[in-house]
Parts: C-alpha cells; sequence; structure tokens
C-alpha cells in the first residue's frame, strides 16, 4: 500500500494505491478484496462562513475510485470497476449537515466468477451462460441528512437512487434505497439507537440505457436496535438487535430471459428471514485490564418479524480477560 496526501484547511487532497495478491491470507482480521488492485484519488476544497454565520461551511469532494484484477493490472489490462463521485456538502449551526453525492460509474462482468452458470432452457436443456458487455454510466444521486434536533435526539439518513450491477445474474439494476436512523441519550448513562434500512432493486432491460426498472429484482428489509447502558466508568452494558427480511426473485439470463442455473441446480425465488441477538458486559478498571462476556444467537426462518416463525442455527458465549502487569 502506498499514500501520498496533502492537508490544509481549505484545500486537500490524496492519492492511495492498494495492491493485494489472490494468495493473502491474513492471520489476523479480516481483508476485504484480496485479489483486487485499487486505485483512489480524492481532492477537497472548503470554504467557510463568517463567525456566528447560520451556513458555517461548504465543501465539494470529487474522488475516483478504480478497481483492477491483481493479475490483469500488472499485465497491463483494463479496470473491470471505476466510480467518480462528486459530493457537495453543506453544514450548518447546531451540527448539522447536508450531504449529496452524484456518481458515475462501470462495472465490468468476470468471467471466472460465473464459470458454473449455465441457462435452462425450455426442453430441460442447459446452454453456456454468456457474460453480458460491461455495464457503462451507472448513475447515481444520494443524499445524506444529519440533524441535530437537541442535545440528546437527532435524526440521521442516507437516501438514494442508483443504477448498480446485480452480480447474482450479471445484470443491470435500479436500487431505491432508504436509512433513517434515530439516536436518543435521555441520560448520560444511556443511549438508544433504531435504524431500518429499504431497499428495492429492479431489473433494468440491457436494451434500454435509463433509469427506467423493468420488474423487481429484490427487496430488503434490515432493522436494527441498539442500547448501551453506562453503569459506571468502569461497567458497561450493550444489546444489539437485528432482524433482515430478504425477498428475492428467480436469477434470469439478462439477455434471454431465461432462468439461471449453478452447478446445475436452478435458482429459484426465496424468501427468509433472519434475525440476530448479541448482548456484551464489559468491566475495565484501569487501562489495559478488562473483561468481557458475551452472548449472540442467529435464527433464520421466515420473512417475519416473529421470532416464534424462525430456529436458532447459531449460539456462541464467549470470554475475555486481560490484564496489564506493571513492572
Amino acid at each position: 500500500m502506498a499514500s501520498i496526501d496533502r492537508s490544509g484547511r481549505e484545500f486537500t487532497w490524496n492519492v492511495t494505491f492498494t495492491d493485494i495478491h489472490p494468495d493473502f491470507r491474513a492471520r489476523s482480521g479480516f481483508i476485504t478484496r484480496a485479489g483486487d488492485t485499487q486505485l483512489d484519488a480524492r481532492m477537497t476544497v472548503n470554504r467557510f462562513g463568517r463567525p456566528g454565520a447560520i451556513l458555517e461551511r461548504t465543501s465539494i469532494t470529487a474522488s475516483a475510485q478504480n478497481f483492477f484484477d491483481h493479475n490483469e493490472f500488472w499485465s497491463g489490462s483494463g479496470l473491470f470497476e471505476h466510480e467518480l463521485n462528486i459530493m457537495p456538502s453543506f453544514t450548518f449551526r447546531g451540527g448539522r449537515t447536508l450531504t449529496f453525492m452524484i456518481r458515475n460509474g462501470y462495472f465490468r462482468f468476470q468471467p471466472e466468477r460465473y464459470a458454473n452458470y449455465t441457462t435452462l432452457d425450455g426442453d430441460g436443456s442447459q446452454s453456456p451462460f454468456l457474460i453480458p458487455e460491461a455495464l457503462k454510466n451507472l448513475k447515481a444521486f444520494m443524499v445524506f441528512p444529519r440533524i441535530r434536533l437537541t442535545n440528546e435526539f437527532s435524526l440521521n439518513g442516507s437516501f438514494m437512487a442508483r443504477e448498480t450491477a446485480i452480480f447474482a445474474e450479471a445484470s443491470r439494476g435500479f436500487e431505491l434505497q432508504a436509512r433513517p436512523e434515530i439516536q436518543w441519550s435521555p441520560t448520560d448513562r444511556l443511549e438508544l439507537s433504531l435504524d431500518h434500512t429499504f431497499s428495492k432493486i429492479s431489473r433494468v432491460s440491457s436494451k434500454q440505457h435509463t433509469m427506467v426498472p423493468n420488474e423487481i429484482y429484490s427487496t430488503v428489509h434490515i432493522t436494527n436496535i441498539k442500547a448501551q447502558y453506562l453503569f459506571s466508568r468502569a461497567l458497561m452494558a450493550r444489546m444489539i438487535l437485528q432482524y433482515d427480511l430478504d425477498q428475492r426473485e428467480a436469477l434470469k439470463d439478462p439477455a434471454t430471459g431465461r432462468q439461471l442455473t449453478i452447478f446445475g441446480q436452478a435458482q429459484a425465488a426465496s424468501s427468509t428471514g433472519e434475525f440476530q441477538g448479541q448482548f456484551l458486559l464489559q468491566y475495565e478498571p484501569s487501562p489495559g485490564t478488562i473483561f468481557y462476556i458475551g452472548f449472540s444467537r442467529l435464527m433464520e426462518g421466515e420473512r417475519s418479524y416473529r421470532v416464534s416463525t424462525m430456529n436458532p442455527v447459531e449460539e456462541g458465549l464467549f470470554l475475555k480477560l486481560s490484564y496489564l502487569f506493571r513492572i
């Protein structure tokens, strides 16, 4: 990894190069996008208002992200994913911000990722799956409001309409996504948050080049509830509950509309529900001395908020004790 940057009050920029070999294995932690080479650039210009002004700061950021296959990059081949973003942002008095993002992207499907795909013909036979052409001019518009109503209560969120790649069937899609979030701190010890993500992805015909959806591909609802209570400076408890409700249609060949198979198995429509619960108790009497005890449960079943319709599939209990010896 290599990076070069310049930081200033009114003008900043940076360029970052990251290259991860496909055979790299992390001994600790998790490395995303192993086998990719990434080249990013970012530039921001800030303008500040007068002291006491309602509009405290205006900024605009231009950024570019470019992804290459590791082997293709070093052999001189082109990229397979590219994004160009323009982000104007406005910061108002009282810690309120409003940010917009306009994006144009490019994505090329990699044939090796679909080597086990075939299409199901009308007579039950299977034909080779032909990789579609690269998706160009993937347009997007996003809004990110952050509103602090009081010192205890704030509203945040993200809202977007974008063209995107549907990786599971190598097609062009159009996504509408909304993610409102509520944060409430009624006391200095208690913090509560609730956020809900709604995402609907529709297919866009390969013959169209506009953001006009044809039919729904998937609908997702993700609800997350978090509570944290500080009993003292050393003792803290945290609980996280999350529902993930997903409905997806059968995979189709974007060129012929025929059903797709993977390893010879037809990929039918699915409707699933998932519930995750996590509880953590943390005790840290002094720096370097810490004790954790946590419990987690994962349940799967019907696409419903009723836990009674789900079955537990995974449970975990973990302990951690760390003590710093001072010599």
